[in-house]
């Protein structure tokens, strides 16, 4: 099986290709510019949809995160 790295990720051919455009970015590396809709990696394991609101992490419901948000990715992009 081929494998490729891409940014320190090891894709496999089997793997779908939206987990290739997928990178996980380390907050106290990198922030989304504000009000940018995401997918949020919180300390508890969890996965969730959010934007960052000046300092204040924030579900897409607008509740704020009490959890530490520990990574953050853009959306992928859509199939062609």
């Amino acid at each position: 099986m081929k494998t490729s790295t891409t940014e320190d990720t090891e894709v496999t051919e089997r793997e779908p290709k939206f987990f290739r455009q997928l990178f996980w970015r380390p907050v106290a590396d990198e922030l989304p510019d504000d009000e940018e809709t995401v997918l949020l990696h919180l300390e508890g394991g969890e996965v969730w949809t959010g934007f960052l609101d000046g300092r204040v992490w924030r579900f897409v419901s607008a509740d704020k995160i009490e959890e530490e948000v520990l990574h953050w990715a853009p959306f992928p992009h859509p199939p062609l």
